[in-house]
């Protein structure tokens, strides 16, 4: 096999009419003991340095020196196919493994479309950034005197696919020659952190980057300055930083500027929408083929549940397909063994209450499902006749009224994320954070939905205005700012608890904020019924009792739920009192009981409660 040598390329330079070549394909690198893209990248640009105006022809070697010793390369196939070409700045040089690879993504087009179908807003706004600032368009916009775009943050929780577009985004731009790596893997004296270093001083380079997250570890503060440097070796360089991140909080300031990462795309959770075309596409990769209403119906319980929390469902349901049974029953077994993985840190932990665990309150129930349920299940009913959905539910009434188990019960029913707010939580003695903290609850809320944000005693964080400038007045604001903002709050609905509701400031209790006012009075005769009867099903209780109910219900008029409640403890612990021994409760036991419990709401009380609810009318 004839070999041309690098040193001869100024004597072919000049030789005849030869056309360049665009591609050049090697065989293999003997150089190198591994697979490493960075070092293959190094060396295929090293030696096309060395080539540049020399001509070749297919089946010829080249030559040439590395670390004191001479290697040979052999040419296997040559774009265009002409017998001589030359070798210009545009030519590219691949191993065939890579061109293989190239080769492959008629193969692999197919699941990358499906997977793209996830993500499809979002990445047509990374590819026109890649194609703005080191593709065909970042000619125009440096005519323009116009800034490239140097580094993307792509942030988002866990499960929700970052790794993902970075891999089909290294597939899909061979051209930029991509460099993927996570920064898990390097270190300040890591030789992939140095080549990385090197490949930043070439141009049209596309470095993809995951996990930055990693940066705030002690042990990565020196990676830090070289990140630094790969960013300063690019400014001038029509090359292109993505990285991906957890939270956007997790990256120092320094780097969230100007020249350095100063584009941020968020990857928010699969809507309800989303959620049902992700599990049709699962689905169908496992031939298994569910009817769509059926997807509709489990999305809904499917909550913060990211594109891997999906997979994770299709992988369990299909564990299960060789079992007899419903569809619709396999899919919420394998709901039950799942946890929505990016967001179970930021919900409460909510006990399960159903809507017949609260007995009485029925025109209520019925007063919160139209507002919070209808729009979830009926969408496109709400779009179809132009209907906004409501913002947020005022619960007031006595304390003790279920008011608190009204807003878990709905979670319940409606499967919806549940993140409950105290006041203490948000005040803080120092400037700026009980804003921070309301910001940052809004933020959970979003991330979550469809979600509730449930403020409980909310006369405790938003009290009427006293004209001053103190903690309180700043939160009030930034409570306005978030409900009335920029940010759309889309299936999330505020539903806030008080005792006191003449203390909260009227701003809050305008249209487009809190909709609905509900009084949560002391329940009447049919409730009080229905509160007893919840209780007594789970007790052991003597005929009696039952015989006496209606008794017990005439006593009890002005007892809240919760008074009522504590009866049938009371009753229970009279029970065990007059002989540890004891099968039953008997009705002495109640009697004794309403002696000792008595209703603290008293009739002024009430009054200013229906008061409020003749205003709020």
């Amino acid at each position: 096999m004839k070999k041309s040598n690098p040193k001869d390329k100024m004597e072919n330079k000049n030789q005849g009419n030869v056309i360049p070549a665009t591609q050049i394909i090697f065989d293999k690198i003997d150089a190198l003991k591994d697979n490493n893209t960075i070092k293959i990248e190094m060396i295929l640009n090293y030696l096309k340095e060395l080539t540049i105006g020399q001509t070749i022809k297919k089946g010829e070697s080249l030559t040439y020196v590395l670390c004191g010793k001479k290697w040979t390369i052999n040419i296997i196939d040559i774009t265009p196919n002409a017998e001589l070409v030359c070798i210009d700045q545009n030519t590219q040089f691949k191993l065939q493994d890579q061109q293989l690879q190239v080769k492959n993504q008629q193969q692999l087009s197919q699941i990358e479309q499906q997977q793209l179908m996830y993500y499809d807003h979002l990445f047509n706004e990374i590819q026109q950034i890649i194609e703005q600032n080191i593709g065909e368009q970042s000619n125009e916009i440096s005519l323009m005197n116009l800034p490239l775009i140097k580094g993307v943050l792509i942030s988002g929780l866990t499960g929700t696919g970052k790794t993902t577009i970075l891999q089909i985004l290294r597939d899909k731009y061979v051209e930029y020659k991509p460099v993927l790596i996570s920064i898990n893997h390097l270190d300040a004296n890591n030789k992939e952190l140095q080549q990385l270093l090197e490949i930043s001083q070439q141009r049209n380079n596309l470095i993809l980057i995951d996990d930055l997250s990693s940066l705030t570890d002690d042990n990565m503060q020196n990676v830090k300055p070289s990140l630094f440097k790969i960013f300063d070796n690019i400014q001038n360089k029509k090359s292109l930083i993505i990285a991906t991140i957890t939270s956007i909080k997790d990256i120092p300031d320094n780097l969230r500027r100007s020249g350095r990462f100063e584009k941020e795309i968020i990857i928010d959770q699969p809507n309800h929408e989303k959620r049902v075309d992700i599990m049709t596409n699962e689905f169908m990769k496992q031939n298994i083929e569910i009817e769509k209403e059926i997807l509709k119906e489990i999305s809904y319980q499917m909550s913060g549940f990211t594109v891997n929390d999906i997979r994770c469902l299709v992988r369990e349901f299909y564990l299960l397909k060789n079992i007899q049974g419903d569809n619709k029953i396999k899919l919420r077994q394998s709901l039950q063994k799942l946890n929505p993985s990016g967001i179970r840190d930021l919900l409460a932990d909510v006990p399960k209450v159903q809507w017949d665990d609260i007995g009485g309150y029925e025109d209520i129930k019925q007063e919160i499902k139209k507002v919070v349920e209808w729009p979830l299940k009926y969408p496109e009913q709400f779009k179809k006749l132009g209907i906004t959905p409501s913002k947020g539910i005022l619960l007031y009434g006595p304390p003790g009224c279920s008011k608190t188990l009204l807003a878990r019960a709905l979670c319940t029913q409606c499967n919806l994320a549940f993140i409950a707010v105290k006041g203490p939580e948000i005040f803080s003695k120092y400037v700026g954070d009980s804003e921070k903290t309301v910001r940052e609850i809004f933020k959970k809320a979003r991330i979550c939905a469809p979600s509730v944000l449930f403020f409980d005693e909310i006369d405790a964080i938003a009290p009427q205005r006293q004209g001053s400038t103190d903690v309180s007045d700043r939160v009030l604001i930034q409570l306005l700012t978030e409900i009335d903002g920029f940010e759309s709050l889309k299936n999330v609905i505020i539903i806030a608890a008080t005792n006191r509701p003449a203390s909260i400031d009227k701003a809050l209790l305008r249209p487009g904020r809190f909709d609905h006012l509900v009084f949560v009075d002391v329940p009447d005769r049919d409730g009080r019924k229905a509160i007893f009867e919840v209780n007594l099903k789970k007790m052991k209780v003597n005929e009696d009792v039952t015989q006496g109910l209606q008794n017990l219900i005439d006593k009890t008029i002005g007892y809240t739920g919760a008074e009522i409640c504590q009866i049938c403890r009371e009753a229970g612990l009279n029970a065990l009192n007059r002989n540890i021994d004891n099968e039953f409760i008997e009705l002495k036991d109640f009697e004794m009981a309403l002696q000792k419990v008595k209703p603290n709401v008293t009739h002024e009380d009430r009054y200013q409660f229906l008061q409020f609810a003749k205003l709020a009318q």
